[in-house]
């Protein structure tokens, strides 16, 4: 019979986790050492986390709760669906951008496709759950697929390659041809950019 589990403890695996995870990365972080920080066993860990999978799906649940509340915060009363997810790219981007010459963490999960496609479905699921019925959700969604996919190439890209690059830029190549694709026009979209760059900036 497996031993109940408790949320006090479930938690401080998860900020042990989150801690080695941003000092050593996500892939060079074991179980022993979460354990090992915890002063507890390997299996405890497992016990609450059977997959380490699971420890870097709430960690990117936790972050899009994040990105979606402060977008809702800095978009303005106006905003449709498209201007909210343009805000939330932003955020993502920015953060994303922010953190990765710092963060091992960060730079694992650009760097490698398992971890991209976990991103790119959250967000993909989030947009088609909010999507009007007079939408092609399916090919909605798989424009967002497309997006997100090049948007985080470009990252990786520019990572390796030593290049910096600003959210905005990456909205510029990603976000216009999937806002067009919902039947914007291009100098709306242009509009929405600059709106959430300016609001960005403000924060």
């Amino acid at each position: 019979m497996a031993a109940p589990r408790n949320d006090e403890e479930r938690a401080r695996l998860y900020a042990a986790a989150m801690r080695l995870f941003g000092e050593k990365g996500y892939i060079a972080t074991s179980y022993q050492d979460i354990a090992d920080a915890c002063d507890t066993s390997k299996s405890v860990v497992q016990h609450y986390y059977p997959r380490k999978e699971m420890l870097l799906a709430l960690f990117l649940d936790k972050h899009f709760d994040w990105v979606r509340e402060m977008a809702c915060k800095l978009s303005p009363p106006h905003a449709d669906i498209m201007q909210t997810l343009c805000m939330m790219l932003f955020i993502h981007f920015g953060k994303l951008l922010a953190d990765e010459k710092g963060s091992p963490l960060i730079r694992d999960l650009l760097s490698f496709r398992t971890f991209i496609e976990g991103l790119v479905m959250r967000e993909r699921d989030w947009l088609i759950e909010r999507l009007p019925d007079s939408f092609d959700q399916r090919a909605v969604g798989d424009s967002l697929v497309v997006a997100l996919n090049g948007a985080y190439g470009l990252l990786s890209i520019a990572s390796l390659e030593g290049r910096s690059i600003t959210p905005e830029y990456v909205m510029r190549l990603a976000f216009v041809p999937f806002a067009m694709s919902m039947g914007a026009d291009t100098q709306h979209v242009e509009e929405v950019i600059k709106e959430c760059s300016l609001l960005q900036e403000a924060r």
